[in-house]
């Protein structure tokens, strides 16, 4: 082995790939993150957008100006304002339990859940 300054030149070679792969990892890593925020940054939606959802959950009114229809328990058909997401999901969006008659949660929390998560009984 040929030594150098004191340290055999096998050592130094294993220290400086190991230092050479620690620097790469970091830098694989920093460059990445930008990345994966991006993916997760949600883009807002403008107050013409918002109001219309309002409008269809709370109104029952869509973009178009036509009517929300919908089915109800029982086959019933609905639209307007007695079609409208509000009467059986709630202001909340939590759904809710009445007897036999189950609503499930539409919420953010529980839309965009992982799989297995967000599921309702």
């Amino acid at each position: 082995m040929v030594k150098v300054g004191g340290v055999n030149s096998m050592r130094l070679r294993y220290f400086y790939s190991c230092r050479i792969f620690i620097l790469l990892l970091v830098a694989g890593i920093i460059l990445a993150l930008p990345l994966h925020a991006a993916e997760q940054v949600a883009v807002p939606a403008s107050r013409d957008e918002l109001e219309s959802g309002r409008r269809i959950y709370m109104e029952g009114i869509l973009p178009s100006g036509a009517m929300l229809t919908g089915i109800r328990f029982g086959n019933t058909i609905v639209s307007g304002a007695r079609a409208a997401c509000v009467n059986c999901h709630r202001r909340s969006g939590m759904g809710q339990v009445e007897g036999d008659l189950q609503v499930p949660p539409i919420n953010g929390e529980f839309l965009y859940a992982p799989k297995g998560r967000g599921m309702w009984l």
